[in-house]
């Protein structure tokens, strides 16, 4: 197969995707968040292997809709943030302002949780190196009230059970 007319047929679902795809994420909860997640972090690993500068500009703006947007699952909100952030499309002062944002005490715990746990993305190295991420969400848990602490623990312990044990030992130390 000619590679031009495979990277054609790929540009024109990109688009198509781009424009849709941050209406297909709304209000979703359970398997389907966890299903859009894993789709979301493929796609933007196989719009990296397409190196193109147009296609990553129309994802990341598809990307960024999805992170600001209110109506949006609060884990697919977190991992886009966080692809955002990876892709250097997001500046920690952004990233701080979406964390304060997503974590802060008018929060619904739970939703707060699901966004950590989307943010995270079973990848701990953003706690491990960076200096901005583990204050801000050390301060959030921190600021919980029994009932709410209650409620996001379960979260959090998946959350951080997704994390490789030497990872695990890291964080505790």
């Amino acid at each position: 197969t000619d590679a031009a007319l495979v990277g054609h047929l790929f540009d024109g679902m990109l688009a198509r995707a781009c424009v849709g795809v941050p209406l297909a994420v709304r209000e979703l909860d359970g398997e389907p968040a966890q299903t859009a997640r894993t789709t979301l972090l493929a796609a933007d690993r196989a719009i990296a292997l397409r190196n193109g500068e147009e296609q990553t500009t129309a994802w990341r703006r598809a990307l960024r809709m999805i992170a600001l947007a209110d109506g949006a699952t609060p884990l697919v909100r977190g991992a886009c943030t966080r692809l955002l952030l990876d892709a250097a499309a997001f500046d920690t002062d952004e990233v701080a302002r979406q964390l304060a944002l997503n974590l802060s005490t008018g929060a619904e715990p739970l939703a707060a949780a699901q966004w950590l746990d989307g943010f995270l993305n079973r990848n701990a190295a953003v706690l491990l190196h960076g200096d901005t991420v583990w204050p801000l969400i050390d301060a959030w848990v921190s600021q919980l009230g029994d009932e709410h602490f209650l409620k996001v623990v379960p979260l959090l312990r998946r959350t951080f059970s997704e994390f490789e044990a030497a990872d695990r030992r890291d964080l505790g130390e």
